[in-house]
Order: C-alpha cells, then structure tokens, then sequence
C-alpha cells in the first residue's frame, strides 16, 4: 500500500468511528485539542498525521490505535 492508499484509508476508518460516536468534528476538536481544518483533512486523507496527534484522536473516540489499525 503506498502513502496516498494509506492516508486516505486511514481517515474514512477515523471518520467511520467518528460518526458512530455521534460526534461531528467540532466536537472531536473540543475533545482532541486539535484543528478543524487538521481533522478535516485528515478524515479526506490529504494530510499525513503525527503519533501524537493519533493518539489524541483514538483517545477522543475512546478507541486503541490498535482498533484503528486493523481496519485500515
């Protein structure tokens, strides 16, 4: 899998347990700390993401990296 694949795999997977926490992403910002814009693009696979910033995502959604990775 190359690093676009990747991305874009990997935001729909975040977007999907986004939406199943009934959280938009206004309230996934409030609760990670993060950018709008950052988790927007994230979700479109347009921009890599951090360990860090990972980390504060899975744990807003209360999900493990390990949950996340496998469905990528």
């Amino acid at each position: 899998m190359n690093e676009e694949k990747f991305k874009y795999n990997l935001g729909i997977v975040l977007q999907k347990y986004r939406l199943e926490a009934h959280l938009t992403q206004e309230q996934l910002v409030e609760s990670s700390s993060l950018s709008t814009n950052y988790i927007s693009d994230i979700e479109r696979g347009k921009k890599s993401i951090s360990a860090y910033a990972l980390y504060k995502l899975t744990c807003a959604l209360n999900i493990s990296i390990s949950d996340l990775f496998k469905e990528v």
